[in-house]
């Protein structure tokens, strides 16, 4: 960074006012949990529902997400775990378009599941491997190198038909499939939140039996980043901390509680996913979308004050450029990571504990 922009940046920081930190990569380790409840869940759909056959390898790579993440589209895990699935399903489909005769949007989680047994036995018939399904996103035209490459030009959609041509008109119906969603209900979803929570703590947040048998959940792998030194000092001059994720609530109060580091949030001011969500009449309202974050600073008074955002992924910078492009609001982006380019923050630090170095 130029001199001179140092200074400058130097000089903000004296004025920040509030300070908003993201959850997941900032507050909590997550690529213990998240990150593999993701590979999980994929694994589970193809492997367990689908059971296909091959070597018990992972369908995506930890290195694999990141790319998807590095995007600034992909926030949302369970976004980007339809899309893999989605993916997958596509792959398949282009061997054996028959299974295109059954798929449709089921109007119950049992049909949805029979649709799945059905199309576990015509993907058998036909011999369809994991093995194929690694080749395929090796692939130089079909794989995840072109797919990353259209995502960034295009929607999800668009991006997938370019490297499926041949299922142009059948996607849209493949994502309906995929994309199903019964009085709330949602296979891929509900697989990867019983994956995450294990049985005991999904029944409690979602008042339902869990449906598989799944263990453990990775949410209990997850621990802090910031240590309790470095929120005392933040506390001593913002006072409790501002959280912006698109977490759920109350996953984010059952690791907050288990460290006994609530108390030092403001959580009732703070947006969840359950807050970010209000919006959706916006189309997708998750980050990068920056009309949630503004109305967050409007709910603190803080819209005109100057305000720091935390976060550590691509998708933090884009929300923090659009939200300065169309509110003008004075906000400044810290990003924790050591991988990260100067172009897209004001200031990185290698580690959310620096943050009692600059305030």
């Amino acid at each position: 960074m130029p001199l001179e922009n140092m200074s400058k940046t130097l000089n903000i920081l004296k004025k920040i006012e509030v300070l908003i930190l993201d959850f997941d990569g900032v507050v909590f380790s997550t690529k213990n949990s998240f990150w593999k409840t993701i590979q999980k869940t994929v694994n589970f759909y193809f492997l367990q529902l689908l059971k296909l056959k091959g070597s018990y390898l992972n369908l995506v790579t930890q290195k694999e997400i990141q790319k998807f993440k590095d995007i600034g589209i992909y926030n949302d895990d369970w976004k980007l775990t339809k899309l893999f699935i989605l993916y997958f399903l596509s792959a398949l489909t282009l061997k054996s378009k028959s299974c295109l005769k059954i798929i449709k949007e089921g109007d119950s989680l049992k049909e949805v599941l029979n649709i799945v047994q059905e199309l576990k036995k015509i993907f058998n018939s036909e011999r369809l491997t994991i093995t194929y399904l690694i080749l395929v996103k090796k692939d130089k035209e079909k794989g995840f190198k072109p797919l990353l490459k259209f995502l960034k030009e295009n929607d999800e959609l668009k991006a997938l038909q370019k490297i499926f041509p041949d299922l142009i008109d059948s996607l849209p119906k493949l994502k309906s499939f995929i994309q199903t969603k019964v009085n709330k209900e949602d296979l891929i979803q509900k697989i990867f939140e019983e994956f995450y929570l294990g049985k005991k703590l999904y029944e409690e947040s979602y008042n339902q039996p869990a449906l598989f048998n799944l263990g453990r959940g990775f949410i209990e792998n997850e621990r802090p980043l910031i240590t309790i030194e470095t929120l005392k000092k933040l506390y001593e001059k913002f006072g409790r901390l501002i959280i912006y994720s698109e977490r759920p609530r109350k996953q984010a109060i059952y690791v907050l509680e288990k460290f006994k580091l609530k108390d030092y949030f403001n959580l009732n001011s703070s947006y969840f996913r359950e807050e970010i969500h209000k919006f959706s009449f916006l189309g997708d309202p998750g980050k990068p979308n920056p009309t949630p974050f503004f109305n967050l600073l409007k709910d603190l008074k803080a819209e005109n004050k100057f305000s720091a955002y935390v976060g550590d992924t691509i998708a933090e910078a884009i929300l923090i450029k659009k939200l300065k492009a169309k509110y003008l609001t004075k906000s400044l982006l810290i990003i924790v990571s050591k991988n990260f380019s100067q172009n897209n923050a004001d200031i990185i630090l290698k580690n959310v504990n620096e943050l009692s170095l600059i305030f």
